[in-house]
C-alpha cells in the first residue's frame, strides 16, 4: 500500500490506481479459484482447526520474540552504542 502511495505521488496517479486495481483483481481471483478448488478436498471444519492451530503457533512465536522487526533491532543497537556504560 505504501508503494502504491509513493508511486502515485511520483508517477501518474491514474496509472498507479489502475495497476493497483488490476493487481488486486488478479490476486483476489486466484484466491477465490484456489479456495473453490481446495473446498472439494478439505472440509470447512478442518480449515477452522488448521487456522486456529496456526494462529496459536504465531502467538507463541511472537511471545518468544521470534518475529522481531529489523528496525527495532537497529534502534536498540544504536541506543546501546551511545550509552556510556553497559547494562546487564
Amino acid at each position: 500500500m505504501l508503494a502504491t502511495i509513493v508511486l502515485g505521488a511520483a508517477q501518474s496517479p491514474r496509472g498507479v490506481a489502475s495497476s493497483a486495481i488490476a493487481g488486486h483483481l488478479v490476486a483476489t481471483s486466484l484466491a477465490i479459484l484456489g479456495g473453490a478448488f481446495l473446498a472439494n478436498y478439505i472440509s470447512e471444519k478442518l480449515v477452522g482447526y488448521l487456522g486456529s492451530v496456526l494462529f496459536l503457533v504465531f502467538v507463541v512465536a511472537t511471545l518468544f520474540g521470534v518475529f522481531k522487526p529489523s528496525f527495532i533491532e537497529e534502534k536498540t543497537k544504536s541506543r546501546s552504542s551511545k550509552m556510556p556504560f553497559k547494562s546487564g
